[in-house]
């Protein structure tokens, strides 16, 4: 797997909600992830993988910051729709003020590359030549 990390600043201090949303539309909270602020400035790093022969999967990261915090957002389960949620969390921040801010990033995450097989000791008979002859095996040749 990969790791992804990041910094967000927020010269306001805020709260902050950082979900990753995955390709079907699930909603996976992040903000355990992510450090106490050093002045204004907030890292997370969290890691990230597909399983080899996986296709690459295209995945949305989304950073919002209230004034206070989000309740939606904290009762939300893990894999909850972006659909069902996201509005939510509108409402929410629109019932409070509608004092917030977002950040959306896109990432791709790819699969591991295919690892290589270990060459044997036995490599078993040589390749013919572009005549369809194997080559000799002594060294001058005939």
């Amino acid at each position: 797997g990969e790791a992804v990390s990041g910094t967000l600043r927020d010269p306001l201090g805020r709260n902050l909600w950082l979900v990753l949303v995955s390709p079907l539309g699930g909603v996976f909270n992040l903000t355990s992830r992510v450090s106490e602020p050093v002045g204004d400035r907030r890292s997370f790093r969290f890691g990230l993988s597909l399983a080899e022969g996986a296709e690459a999967a295209p995945q949305l990261l989304l950073a919002v910051a209230t004034d206070s915090p989000l309740v939606n957002a904290a009762a939300a389960r893990d894999g909850a729709q972006a659909s069902e949620l996201l509005p939510l969390i509108e409402d929410e921040i629109a019932a409070s003020g509608g004092a917030g801010v977002a950040m959306l990033a896109h990432l791709m995450l790819e699969p591991p590359a295919p690892e290589e097989p270990e060459p044997t000791e036995d490599e078993g008979e040589p390749l013919p030549d572009e005549d369809g002859a194997a080559p000799d095996a002594t060294e001058g040749g005939n």
